[in-house]
């Protein structure tokens, strides 16, 4: 997984183009791993329903209510979302 584009589209419209490679970790459970270990975090452990963000590799992209984002990662699928 060290080489796989990424594709950013909002509303449509081409955002921005990636690649998992400017990631730090070669595998996303590594960027969990790392966050799990630190101390702040230690003594309490992962809860349900708790939201890790272990990067991105498409960088950080304004949003505006209404828009609707689509991150597509070829064969491996797509997310999308909409922000309220």
């Amino acid at each position: 997984m060290s080489d796989h584009s990424v594709k950013l589209t909002i509303n449509g419209a081409d955002a921005i183009k990636g690649n998992v490679s400017v990631l730090v970790w070669d595998h996303v459970f590594d960027a969990l791993s790392w966050c799990l270990e630190r101390p702040a975090l230690s003594p309490r452990g992962l809860k349900a329903r708790d939201l890790v963000m272990t990067g991105t590799c498409t960088g950080m992209t304004p949003l505006s209510p209404g828009d609707e984002a689509v991150g597509d990662f070829g064969p491996m699928g797509e997310v999308r979302a909409r922000f309220v």
